[in-house]
C-alpha cells in the first residue's frame, strides 16, 4: 500500500502512512483550504532529503537571526532556481501551509527567503521539505554570513548551461546552413540527424530550468513565465522530430537551440542586473570607506573594509566615521553620536567603553577593537531593516504580477485559437506564427517595469539621506492632500536660546541640568549650552512625558519642568519649574525660523497642497511664526497636546505629518504618511514612514519630486511593456517575425525596461548632486548636526 501523503510504500497494508511525519502533515492538510492544499499535495515517488536535523535546538540556536519582533524567530535561506514573480508568490505562501510559520518573505534580487517561525516550535524541517517538493533547493544561512557563495555557485551552473547551449547551437547552425543551401538526399538527412543529436544536450540539460518552472506552474495552478517557453519548445521539438522521420524540411532544431540559448542568456543577464541593483551597499555608502587601517602584530596595514572581522584592531583618523561596533582601546575619545542618538554634542568616552559604527571620532585618532561588523552592527541592523522593508511587496507590485499572469493566459489562448484557424490553410505557417507569438509575448518586461522603477527611486532617495521605510510610501506620497508641520525644530532651527539666563538663581541651575540630563529635547541642549561647567545632581524617579515635560526627585524635593499654560507676550517656548508642586521659576526661550521654511511652504502650496501648523507652544509664539510663514488662520493650531494633534490628523484627509519621530509618535501613527526630521535615526524610523537625515527642509519637497519622477518612470515602463507585447504580437501573427527573431527580440524588451528605469532617474541623480553641494549635510557629512527630539509637543 502507498502512503497517502508522499506515495512511498507503507510498512503494511493496514497502515496508510509510511511514517508519523507524513501522517502529521497529511492531517494538517485537511485543515487547509482546498486552493492552498494543492500547493503541497505532490505525490513524489521518493521522500527526498531528510531535514529532521533542522529542528534540533543546536541548529536553531546557530542559525537564528536577530529579530526585533520577539514573538517570532527569524531564519534565512538561500533558494536556488528563482526566476520569476510566480516563484515569489509560491514561496511566500508558506504561512498558509505550515502552521508553525508566521510569514515568509522572498527577496528576488539575492534569492534569499526570510522565514519567521513561532518560538519554541518545530517547523524548519517542514519548511525545507515543502521547498524541495516545490522544486527548489534551499540552503540555511548563518547570521552575518553572505549568501554570495551560493549566488556564485548558482551563477556558475547557469553559465554552464549557457555554454553547452552555445556550443551546440553554433554547430547546429553550421549544419543547418548546409541544408538551407540546398544539401539534400542521404547527406542532407544525415546532417538533420546530426542536428538532432547535437540538440539533445540543449533539450535535456540546458533547458531543464524551464521544465522545472513549467511543472510548478501546472502543479500549483500558478501561471509562470516558463510555461509558454516550454510549450513553444515542446511544439518545436515535436514538429521537428516528426519532420525528421517523414524526411520533411520542417525542422526547427537550429531555431530551438538558438531560442534556448538566447532565453538562458537574457535570463542570466537580468538576474545579474537585479543582484547588483538590490545588493545591500547602503551601509558602505554612508560610511564612505573602501579600506581601513588595521593593526596586526604591532604593524599597520591597509585592509578592505569588507574584510574587517571581529577581534581586529583598527585606527580611526580624526573626523572619520567608525566603520564597526567595537571597544575603545585608546585612553580617551570624543565621539559624535548624532547619527544614532540625535545628540549633537560630542560624548566623552574612556577606555573600555563601547563605540558604534557610523559615529565619528571628533578631534583625535583613536584605536578600536572590533566587536560587530557590517550588517551586524547597530547601524547596520537599522539600515538592513530599512532595506528589507523597501523590498516588501506593495499593492502596485502585486497588481503588476497579476497583470503578467493574465498576459500569459491571454497569449496562450490567442495562440491556440490562431493555430486552429490558420492550420486549415497552412499548418507550417500557423505553427511558426503561433510559436513566434508565444515566444515574443513574454511577461518579463511587464513584471520588471514596476519593481525596477520603484527600487531605483528608493535607492536614489537613500543616497540623498532620505530613508523611506517602505515602497508603499512612494505610492502614498502621490495621494497626499495636506502637509501638517510641527514648529520647533522643524520649521524653526530648534536651537533655542534661554532669555535672561543670569536671572536664574545658581541653586536652580543645577536642578534644571539634572532634570534635563537625559533628555534630547532642544530645551535640554539650550540649558546645557548655557551652563556647561555647572555639575548636575543625582536624580531619582526621573520621567520624561512627551508633550508635557520632565520630572524627578532630588534629595527630598520633587521637581517638574513643564510647559507653561498661561499666555504671555513671548515669541518662543516657555517652561515652568515647579518644586513640590509649587511654581518657582519661569524660563523663556527664543528660536529662529529656518530660511528655507517659507520657500518650501510656497512650493507645496503651488502643488495645491494644504499646509497646517500644529504646535504645542503658546498661542502668541505660534501666531507670530504662522504670520511670517503665511499660514491661513484656519490652519493654525497652538497649545496642542499629543492627543489633540492626533485628533486633528484623524479628521484630515490623507495628511502627511512632518515632525519629530519620538514626541510626535501619536500624531504620526494617525497620519496617512509621516516624516521625521529630527532626533535619533533608529528611534525615528520606529515611528515614522520616512526619515530625513538632512536639516534642509527642502528635502520635504524633494520627496514629492521623487514620487512624481518614479511614477513617470513606472508609467513609461508599463507603457513600453504593453506596447511591445501588442506590436510584437501583431507582427508575429502577421508572419513578419519568425520564431528565431522572436527569441532575439524577447530579451531586448527587458533590456529596454532596464534602460528606461536607469535613464529615467537621471533627474534624481541631478537632485542628489545639487543637495550634496548646497547643504552641509551631504553624503560625506551624513547626520552631522542632527539634534534631539521635540519636547512639550513643539
Amino acid at each position: 500500500m502507498k502512503c497517502l501523503h508522499c506515495g512511498d510504500p507503507t510498512p503494511s497494508d493496514k497502515v496508510s502512512f509510511c511514517c508519523s511525519g507524513c501522517e502529521a502533515v497529511y492531517s494538517l492538510l485537511l485543515e487547509i483550504p482546498n486552493e492552498d492544499r494543492a500547493l503541497i499535495q505532490t505525490k513524489s515517488r521518493s521522500r527526498g532529503s531528510d531535514f529532521s536535523y533542522l529542528d534540533q535546538p543546536e541548529f536553531r540556536d546557530l542559525y537564528r537571526h536577530s529579530n526585533p519582533d520577539s514573538s517570532t524567530e527569524k531564519y534565512l535561506f538561500y533558494i536556488e532556481g528563482i526566476f520569476c514573480a510566480s516563484c515569489v508568490k509560491l514561496l511566500e505562501s508558506l504561512s498558509r501551509i505550515i502552521p508553525q510559520v508566521k510569514s515568509s518573505e522572498l527577496h528576488f534580487g539575492d534569492g534569499t527567503l526570510e522565514v519567521y517561525l513561532y518560538p519554541h516550535q518545530a517547523g524548519l524541517s517542514a519548511v525545507s521539505d515543502i521547498i524541495e517538493r516545490m522544486g527548489y533547493q534551499s540552503h540555511p544561512i548563518l547570521p552575518g554570513a553572505d549568501p554570495q557563495e551560493y549566488i556564485v555557485k548558482e551563477n556558475r551552473k547557469d553559465l554552464m548551461r549557457i555554454a553547452v547551449a552555445g556550443a551546440c547551437s553554433g554547430n547546429i547552425m553550421l549544419l543547418a546552413i548546409s541544408v538551407y543551401s540546398g544539401l539534400s538526399g542521404t547527406m542532407g538527412q544525415a546532417f538533420n540527424w546530426l542536428q538532432f543529436l547535437l540538440f539533445l544536450p540543449v533539450l535535456l540539460y540546458s533547458a531543464t530550468p524551464f521544465y522545472q518552472g513549467a511543472l510548478r506552474s501546472l502543479r500549483y495552478r500558478n501561471l509562470g513565465i516558463d510555461l509558454p517557453i516550454v510549450i513553444a519548445l515542446s511544439l518545436g521539438v515535436v514538429f521537428s522530430i516528426q519532420s525528421l522521420f517523414l524526411q520533411s524540411d520542417q525542422i526547427y532544431f537550429d531555431s530551438m537551440a538558438g531560442f534556448v540559448l538566447l532565453i538562458l542568456a537574457s535570463r542570466y543577464l537580468l538576474k545579474r542586473i537585479q543582484q547588483g541593483s538590490q545588493k545591500d551597499v547602503l551601509l558602505y555608502e554612508i560610511l564612505q570607506k573602501a579600506s581601513i587601517t588595521v593593526i596586526e602584530n604591532g604593524l599597520k596595514k591597509i585592509s578592505p573594509l569588507k574584510l574587517l572581522k571581529k577581534g581586529d584592531r583598527i585606527l580611526i583618523p580624526a573626523g572619520d566615521r567608525i566603520p564597526a561596533d567595537g571597544i575603545l582601546i585608546s585612553s580617551l575619545a570624543s565621539i559624535d553620536l548624532s547619527i544614532l542618538t540625535g545628540e549633537s554634542l560630542p560624548k566623552k568616552i574612556t577606555q573600555g567603553m563601547e563605540v558604534f559604527a557610523g559615529s565619528r571620532s571628533y578631534n583625535q585618532e583613536i584605536e578600536v577593537e572590533v566587536t560587530q561588523t557590517g550588517n551586524d552592527s547597530r547601524l547596520g541592523k537599522m539600515l538592513s531593516s530599512v532595506e528589507q522593508s523597501q523590498k516588501k511587496k506593495t499593492p502596485l507590485l502585486n497588481s503588476a504580477d497579476k497583470a503578467s499572469q493574465y498576459l500569459i493566459a491571454i497569449v496562450l489562448l490567442i495562440a491556440g485559437v490562431f493555430f486552429i484557424y490558420k492550420a486549415q490553410d497552412d499548418v507550417r505557417s500557423a505553427f511558426e506564427r503561433s510559436l513566434a507569438l508565444i515566444i515574443l509575448a513574454c511577461p518579463c518586461a511587464l513584471a520588471l517595469g514596476a519593481p525596477l522603477a520603484i527600487s531605483r527611486g528608493l535607492r536614489q532617495a537613500t543616497k540623498m539621506g532620505i530613508f523611506i521605510r517602505s515602497a508603499d510610501s512612494l505610492e502614498k506620497l502621490r495621494q497626499v492632500q495636506t502637509v501638517a508641520f510641527d514648529k520647533t525644530g522643524t520649521l524653526t532651527y530648534g536651537n533655542l536660546k534661554l532669555n535672561d539666563a543670569d536671572r536664574v538663581p545658581p541653586e536652580y541651575r543645577s536642578v534644571l541640568l539634572s532634570l534635563e540630563s537625559k533628555s534630547h529635547h532642544p530645551i535640554a541642549y539650550a540649558l546645557r549650552a548655557e551652563w556647561p561647567q555647572v555639575p548636575s545632581q543625582d536624580i531619582q524617579d526621573w520621567t520624561e512625558t512627551a508633550g508635557k515635560g520632565v520630572s524627578g526627585r532630588i534629595e527630598n524635593d520633587f521637581f517638574e519642568l513643564q510647559r507653561e499654560s498661561t499666555s504671555r507676550e513671548t515669541l518662543g517656548p516657555s517652561v515652568l519649574l515647579l518644586k513640590n508642586n509649587q511654581p518657582i521659576l519661569t524660563l523663556d526661550f527664543t528660536d529662529q525660523i529656518r530660511p528655507e521654511s517659507l520657500p518650501l511652504l510656497e512650493k507645496l502650496r503651488d502643488k495645491k497642497l494644504d499646509t497646517l501648523l500644529i504646535s504645542g507652544d503658546r498661542r502668541q509664539s505660534v501666531q507670530s511664526i504662522a504670520q511670517q510663514l503665511k499660514f491661513s488662520q484656519k490652519n493654525i493650531y497652538s497649545e496642542m497636546s499629543p492627543d489633540q494633534k492626533k485628533e486633528i490628523l484623524a479628521k484630515t484627509n490623507k495628511a502627511m505629518m512632518v515632525g519629530d519621530g519620538a514626541n510626535d509618535t501619536l500624531s504620526m501613527s494617525e497620519s496617512y504618511l509621516s516624516v521625521a526630521v529630527q532626533g535619533s535615526v533608529d528611534e525615528a524610523l520606529k515611528t515614522a514612514d520616512i526619515y530625513l537625515s538632512s536639516e534642509n527642509l527642502n528635502h520635504i519637497y524633494t520627496l514629492f519630486e521623487i514620487a512624481q519622477e518614479t511614477q513617470k518612470v513606472l508609467v513609461r515602463n508599463m507603457s513600453l511593456a504593453l506596447i511591445y507585447n501588442f506590436a510584437a504580437g501583431i507582427g508575429a501573427l502577421m508572419g513578419l517575425i519568425g520564431p528565431l527573431g522572436s527569441a532575439v527580440l524577447m530579451p531586448i524588451s527587458s533590456l529596454i525596461i532596464i534602460g528606461s528605469s536607469y535613464l529615467g532617474t537621471r533627474k534624481l541623480w541631478r537632485m542628489n548632486n545639487e543637495y550634496s553641494h548646497s547643504t552641509h549635510t551631504s553624503r560625506t557629512s551624513f547626520g552631522r548636526g542632527i539634534r534631539g527630539s521635540v519636547f512639550v509637543g513643539n
